[in-house]
């Protein structure tokens, strides 16, 4: 089955005792970014994560989003 990249997402996280979790970066302050692809699949909506990766600072995940998304001609969604 061939998927499709839908879209390059970048992602704030910080570490809680119960481990790393996405955050809301105007609310608190990350310890990172993520990069991800985002892959739709045929099951009804479910999507796969075929690309990830952390940086240190916003400048350093909007760079890699830039680069994936120009590889694949999406769009990059922050949050």
């Amino acid at each position: 089955m061939k998927t499709t990249i839908e879209s390059i997402y970048v992602h704030a996280f910080m570490t809680t005792a119960d481990g790393v979790e996405y955050c809301d970066s105007a609310k608190f302050t990350p310890d990172g970014w993520c990069v991800y692809e985002r892959t739709v699949t045929d099951a009804g909506g479910e999507f796969d994560i075929p690309y990830e990766q952390d940086f240190k600072t916003k400048e350093e995940a909007l760079n890699a989003a830039e680069i994936r998304a120009a590889i694949h001609n999406v769009t990059i969604d922050e949050y």
